[in-house]
């Protein structure tokens, strides 16, 4: 029965972090914009989606006065937060593996303890 519970209680979790785990960009910039973005705006956002997942780059450079680093600032920060991110050894440089958040982890190989995705 406390099996039955916990299996409930998990699916109940599961389902109320799938809209933010499945949110795009465009609707994460919407939400922690503090002004309506322009259609401008959302487009350049959904380019840059477009972009990552075929693996191309995108050169862009904001015209003046028009909070130029909002859009800078908003994928770094979608990507500090949704995209998982390949940690290797400092010593040795082995692929520890891919990380989404802060990590402590001790490499196999040399032994060194390596912190992922804590400022220093």
């Amino acid at each position: 029965m406390k099996a039955v519970i916990e299996s409930i209680e998990r699916d109940a979790l599961r389902q109320a972090m799938k809209p933010e785990i499945e949110m795009s960009l465009v609707e994460f910039a919407e939400k922690i914009a503090p002004f309506p973005l322009s259609e401008f705006q959302k487009q350049l956002i959904r380019e840059y989606e477009e972009c990552e997942k075929r693996n191309l780059p995108l050169c862009y450079i904001p015209p003046r006065k028009a909070g130029r680093d909002f859009i800078y600032r908003l994928i770094k920060e979608w990507e500090r937060q949704y995209h998982l991110i390949d940690a290797r050894c400092s010593k040795c440089n082995r692929l520890l593996g891919k990380f989404n958040g802060q990590a402590e982890i001790k490499c196999p190989k040399c032994g060194k303890i390596n912190r992922i995705g804590v400022e220093r």
